[in-house]
Parts: structure tokens; C-alpha cells; sequence
């Protein structure tokens, strides 16, 4: 665990696939690099139904996602189906 002043950061960046079965034709899959920022703002009261909490951290959350890829289903491969 790292402590963090007000107004410093900490980042971390990972990929997700995501697979679109329908409709067909459709991108197969697609690639996607996500990257998030949190910085830490301070510390606030914060009052809910359940109580008042004193020096509840601050945090600003920020999430950039890009395409990095994507790979197409390859003519008359059917990946999912359903009836009803």
C-alpha cells in the first residue's frame, strides 16, 4: 500500500477483449487498452443513511480506453445461437 498526498496519482493499464456474437456479419472480437488514473483529492466528512464518516478519502477517477484491435469472424462461422 502506498500513501498518497492530496493531488498525487497512481495509474495502471491492462487489456480486455471483447467478443460480439450477434449480429452477424460483426467484429469477432475487439481489443481494447484501458488505462486508469486516480488521483487522491483529500479527505471529507461524509454523511448517507447509515451514518457520518470523518476523513473518508477523496478519490478522482480517470478511465481512457482505445481500440487497439480488431478481428473479424471469418465467413459462415457461427460463434453463438440461441432459440426460443
Amino acid at each position: 500500500m502506498v500513501a498518497l498526498a492530496p493531488g498525487q496519482s497512481f495509474s495502471h493499464t491492462y487489456t480486455s477483449t471483447y467478443t460480439q456474437t450477434a449480429p452477424l456479419p460483426a467484429p469477432a472480437a475487439q481489443v481494447y487498452s484501458v488505462r486508469v488514473t486516480q488521483t487522491f483529492l483529500g479527505f471529507e466528512t461524509v454523511t448517507v443513511p447509515a451514518g457520518t464518516f470523518v476523513d473518508a478519502c477523496k478519490f478522482l477517477k480517470l478511465t481512457t480506453l482505445g481500440v487497439e484491435r480488431r478481428a473479424k469472424r471469418p465467413s459462415g462461422v457461427l460463434a453463438e445461437a440461441s432459440c426460443s
